[in-house]
């Protein structure tokens, strides 16, 4: 069974070249399709063409960088279309459990880093900043209300309406931005 606590962290490979990396303050856990992992590991950045990406992996498969002990593999990369103006960030994982066997997963976001470039997208970022100003207004609204009728407020059931629909609204932000 794997543990953070028995993970190994000693360099191996022909002298030693393979060496962990700690956990960073922003990948502190990684998510696989069985369980997740500490952010710690050995990691490789394949060269940015074709032939060195190639002879950097038939040198991870000569020195056998995965091996018995090996439980998860990440390949982590990022894509521009520059038709669309959207980056893809994909995670692709292949979990080697105890019980042997490969289990593939992936993840991918899809977003657009430069959201706001012409009018239309000004015009949709007052809409959206006027939108949060009026949850805003809404719960200050709700929460004088509450101060007022005191144990009141909550015989009304229609205030239960506003909170779930101002809920809603607080989910929908806060998926928006991130």
């Amino acid at each position: 069974e794997y543990s953070d606590a028995v993970e190994d962290k000693a360099p191996y490979g022909p002298g030693g070249v393979y060496t962990y990396s700690p956990p960073t303050g922003l990948a502190d856990t990684y998510f696989a399709f069985i369980r997740q992992f500490s952010g710690g590991g050995y990691s490789i950045d394949l060269g940015k063409d074709y032939e060195t990406a190639l002879a950097q992996l038939q040198d991870l498969k000569d020195n056998l960088w995965i091996d018995q002990q090996t439980r998860v593999v990440f390949v982590d990369l990022t894509v521009y279309d520059a038709n669309t103006d959207m980056f893809c960030i994909a995670r692709m994982a292949a979990e080697f459990p105890a019980s042997a066997g490969v289990v593939p997963s992936a993840t991918f976001r899809i977003q657009r880093i430069f959201s706001y470039k012409n009018s239309q997208d000004y015009a949709r970022a007052f809409f959206e900043i006027l939108l949060v100003l009026f949850v805003i207004y809404y719960v200050l609204e709700e929460v004088s209300e509450m101060r007022q009728k005191r144990w009141e407020y909550l015989n009304d059931r229609w205030n239960y309406v506003d909170w779930l629909n101002l809920l809603c609204f607080f989910v929908v932000i806060i998926l928006h931005i991130f």
